[in-house]
């Protein structure tokens, strides 16, 4: 799950993963204030990942302030860090792209891209995801602009119900 959870709501999937009937439960939006993260490491990171959590951190700077330490620990948390950093880096990706074609944007849009571009690695539905997220920068328009910008593969963020 991603370290610094500023979208109000993201798009989870809730376990059991697997239902009684062999279907996977439909992925459900919920506040990002419900979501308890795990207490330990789940996980060790190797060097190279390690490697590129910093590159993350790096790139994602000025709109997430996190420190490269914080980063780490939480991928550490997650139960497929190799996964999360694979998210991760398409967001990368889609979030330099989008700032190098739309130069001088403030923090506080870049804020607003990184949050529409996490919200966008969890689903394709885009008027899902604007009717979920509360923009103060961005238009709609400039905000389906910058969903267009990811092009990884979609997942939902998977989370246990206790």
């Amino acid at each position: 799950m991603p370290h610094n959870l500023f979208l109000p709501l993201l798009l989870l999937s809730i376990g059991p993963f697997v239902s009684c009937t062999g279907e996977k439960p439909k992925p459900e939006w919920t506040n990002t204030r419900d979501i308890l993260p795990q207490p330990n490491s789940q996980s060790k990171l190797t060097d190279q990942q390690v490697i590129r959590v910093q590159r993350i951190q790096t790139a994602l700077s000025e709109a997430d302030p996190s420190t490269t330490e914080k980063w780490i620990e939480d991928f550490e948390k997650d139960r497929d860090p190799e996964r999360e950093i694979l998210v991760w880096e398409n967001i990368t990706t889609a979030y330099e792209a989008y700032c190098s074609a739309n130069r001088g944007l403030k923090v506080e849009a870049k804020e607003e891209v990184l949050k529409l571009l996490l919200a966008r690695s969890e689903t394709e539905n885009e008027s899902e995801i604007l009717s979920h997220t509360s923009l103060n920068v961005l238009t709609p328009f400039q905000a389906r602009d910058v969903m267009k910008y990811f092009h990884g593969s979609v997942a939902p963020i998977e989370v246990e119900r206790k």
